[in-house]
């Protein structure tokens, strides 16, 4: 919760451009993961039928940890250039 709050604080420092890669990146990130539980609930239990929905649910969980990462990272040499 301390992170939380730190992250918060520091947030009101950040450019225009970063908030909007920030939030932008989190609005997708939670659509992926709303998707792939969709899709879990959607499959029930695993077979030769249901394997590519499985699949892809799968594929959404591990994608938003890769666009989080690359998020920070775009966001880290805006603020960079920002100042």
């Amino acid at each position: 919760m301390r992170f939380l709050r730190k992250l918060l604080n520091y947030s009101s420092e950040f450019c225009r451009e970063s908030l909007f890669i920030i939030r932008f990146s989190l609005m997708v990130s939670c659509a992926m993961l709303t998707g792939a539980a969709a899709l879990m609930l959607r499959c029930g239990e695993i077979s030769a039928r249901t394997y590519p929905l499985y699949s892809l649910a799968r594929e959404l969980c591990s994608l938003p940890v890769a666009l989080l990462l690359a998020a920070v990272i775009a966001v880290a040499c805006i603020q960079e250039r920002c100042g």
